[in-house]
């Protein structure tokens, strides 16, 4: 989704930290823009200088990362311990 500036009103980064429960850093917001987080970007504008986001471009970053949080819910595979790892921890007496 792009963002349209004629169509949803501009929130400046600054403005859009300060309306979360706990706001995060606005450096946070600028590496949510620049990096995303685990793949999900959240979608600016840049107008005279100042980088804006929208309601809606916020609501569909934070849906994606619930969406993507749900799938990566299940439990987490650990891999077995080589032989060689065994033998040296019982030989060391911790397992």
């Amino acid at each position: 989704m792009a963002i349209d500036p004629s169509v949803d009103p501009l929130i400046p980064l600054s403005k859009a930290a300060k309306s979360l429960p706990k706001p995060p850093s606005l450096a946070c917001l600028w590496r949510w823009h620049a990096k995303g987080v685990r793949g999900v970007h959240l979608e600016t504008v840049v107008v005279g200088g100042r980088r804006y986001t929208t309601a809606a471009a916020w609501r569909e970053f934070v849906a994606k990362l619930t969406e993507n949080a749900a799938a990566d819910s299940r439990p987490a595979v650990v891999p077995p311990r080589s032989e060689e790892l065994t033998k040296r921890l019982r030989a060391e007496r911790l397992v």
